[in-house]
């Protein structure tokens, strides 16, 4: 049996607040920011982009306080993944 430590407690959370986040924008019709699944489809490159690059930067240059390009900030996702990369195993439980 494994139990999760804080930060992966914390890492989980966080995980699961954006995510939900992004869904309520697909689902929420109502959502001044909804984009459709149909819009998602046409146009699924770009999404992806937008979703697995361009936001990332948005938010990491926000939260840092810099204007960092897409490469810088790639490079400082890849060092924060080799990192962490302990986060994404289960801690074996203390006897």
């Amino acid at each position: 049996m494994s139990s999760l430590t804080e930060e992966q407690k914390k890492l989980a959370e966080f995980t699961i607040k954006l995510t939900s986040a992004i869904a309520e924008v697909i689902r929420n019709e109502e959502s001044e920011f909804h984009i459709s699944e149909q819009e998602i489809m046409q146009h699924t490159t770009l999404f992806v982009y937008a979703i697995t690059a361009t936001v990332p930067q948005a938010v990491a240059n926000e939260v840092i306080g810099e204007n960092k390009d897409l490469l810088e900030v790639n490079h400082l996702a890849n060092r924060l993944i080799l990192q962490h990369q302990e986060l994404h195993k289960s801690k074996p439980q203390q006897s």
